[in-house]
């Protein structure tokens, strides 16, 4: 995997000064990206907290586990004066659960993020990139994306598998995107893109789920009720106990608080979870009314096109939101994201997405 990786070239990308419309980089053809808190360009910075978004029994936490030494984040790609960008975001969550002390897992906290095809590749949890494979004739850019735990000095802590490791980057609203990339009851509502499991490794023991656990996601944001509200939408899944839904089961919803006041999640999200295969399983009143691609073989590129007012419609009627969408209005799609996270040792899974674009 790694030879694969090493043989991508890298391409060079010059943020342009563009204005939004729907997403800033309609296409995917500039690629520039960086993380989503600013000033993360191989140099210490600050991160301050603040309150929690949900009260009990959901966890609240609110400073770093390592003390207050300064955060650092090795991310050398562009120039720090763009204003249009894709917005990255990593973290290990759990580890503030499982460490019984305060660490929200900020960016290079516990460990930095790294090109996926810098040397360290396999050491860190958490990689991306952007490239262009010219050896193959492709002349355009994918995003590349990257989580792996290969045993426990491979990963954020000494405990090896604790934690989720994560990965995303995506178009948001006041992260590198000027406004809002849709809307639900306006245009645009829906986002086409093709994406490609290149290679995974499932991986075992792990601390949340009996034998561990890789998800592929997209997600979405908007906002009503004065809070953050979301839909991750599983992609593919693997792994005991990974199904977040089933044909007798909704979905999930997950209240999260996340108290770094840099972040585009601050204070919190509201969270719904679903799984591909089950958009239209179930009872006629949980369907959906689009599917996706079964991303059954690595390898593969396959193409998507999902309609985010269906999928934002779907999980309030099957009640996966503490409070139900509004049936019309003014409803925002501030931003629109694709991840990995995994959960055990001894495995990885490896993703890239490109041309993405709303319509």
């Amino acid at each position: 995997m790694k030879s694969i990786m090493l043989v991508l070239t890298l391409l060079a990308l010059n943020p342009a000064g563009i204005a939004s419309a729907n997403f800033w980089d309609q296409g995917f053809t500039n690629g520039y990206s960086r993380p989503e808190i600013a000033s993360l360009y191989g140099t210490f910075y600050p991160v301050t907290y603040g309150n929690c978004l949900f009260g009990p029994p959901t966890p609240c936490e609110s400073g770093p586990a390592y003390g207050s030494s300064p955060t650092y984040l090795t991310f050398p790609q562009g120039a720090s004066g763009s204003s249009n960008y894709w917005a990255l975001h990593i973290n290990n969550e759990p580890a503030f659960y499982t460490e019984g002390t305060s660490n929200p897992g900020i960016p290079g906290r516990t460990h930095p993020l790294y090109y996926s095809t810098d040397a360290n590749w396999t050491y860190y949890p958490e990689s991306y990139d952007v490239v262009t494979d010219t050896d193959i004739g492709e002349n355009f850019p994918r995003a590349h994306l990257i989580v792996r735990h290969l045993g426990a000095t491979h990963s954020h802590d000494a405990n090896g598998i604790m934690g989720l490791p994560f990965v995303s980057m995506g178009a948001q609203a006041g992260r590198g995107n000027s406004s809002n990339v849709g809307s639900i009851y306006g245009t645009p509502h829906k986002v086409k893109f093709w994406a490609k499991i290149w290679a995974y490794a499932e991986p075992s023991g792990g601390d949340y789920w009996s034998d561990g656990g890789l998800w592929f996601y997209l997600y979405a944001l908007s906002e009503w009720g004065g809070k953050k509200r979301g839909v991750f939408l599983a992609l593919k899944h693997l792994g005991d106990n990974t199904d977040a839904s089933s044909a007798t089961d909704a979905g999930e919803n997950f209240l999260w608080n996340w108290t770094v006041t840099q972040s585009f999640f601050y204070p919190g999200v509201d969270w719904a979870f679903l799984d591909s295969e089950d958009l239209n399983a179930g009872p006629s009143a949980w369907h959906c009314g689009f599917t996706v691609p079964n991303m059954s073989s690595t390898g593969v590129d396959y193409q998507f096109n999902v309609d985010l007012k269906k999928l934002f419609q779907c999980a309030s009627a099957r009640g996966l939101f503490q409070q139900s969408m509004p049936s019309s209005g003014s409803v925002p799609i501030s931003g629109v994201h694709w991840g990995n996270e995994m959960n055990g040792a001894g495995g990885y899974i490896w993703t890239s997405v490109h041309k993405m674009s709303m319509y």
